[in-house]
């Protein structure tokens, strides 16, 4: 009796932790969330150091209801709102932000397009994926143009 108690007592304790060890997908999931917001982190200290810019705000906002199409299983943006005397400097760099936003397309697996704006204004420039390995900025349209758009095109003001 006491050896099929005991049986039975490792049997569940065996159930109650592979009930707990994630899953090879969850596993890989979380792996990549963690990489990812390391990746968030390195993207906004190299903005701000040795710099006079501040990132006051990190978004990510769905992207599927505005274009037509977009990288299959990368329906988000990130959105890098800053303010300082040097963020004019920041986003008139097509080369930092190239680079930044491979950074983030590159770690950061449901992501297709990366946005960095002067807050509180409409100064935005917005760089993506194009295609496997291309990432580059998006091309402005005028508001109205299209009812999605396609791409790689934004609506500039």
């Amino acid at each position: 009796m006491q050896l099929n108690k005991a049986i039975i007592t490792v049997g569940l304790i065996s159930l109650n932790i592979l009930c707990y060890l994630p899953s090879p997908a969850l596993a890989q999931s979380i792996k990549q969330s963690s990489k990812c917001a390391a990746t968030l982190q390195s993207v906004k200290n190299q903005i701000t150091q040795g710099r006079r810019v501040k990132v006051v705000d990190i978004s990510k906002d769905d992207i599927s209801k505005d274009y037509q199409s977009y990288p299959e299983n990368r329906p988000f943006r990130y959105l890098f709102v800053l303010r300082g005397a040097a963020t004019e400097s920041v986003l008139l760099s097509n080369k930092l932000l190239t680079s930044l936003s491979r950074d983030i397309l590159t770690n950061c697996s449901d992501i297709s397009k990366v946005t960095f704006g002067l807050d509180e204004t409409d100064h935005l420039e917005t760089f993506g994926l194009i295609s496997e390995n291309k990432i580059d900025a998006f091309q402005c349209v005028d508001p109205g143009t299209y009812k999605k758009l396609p791409w790689g095109y934004v609506v500039c003001l």
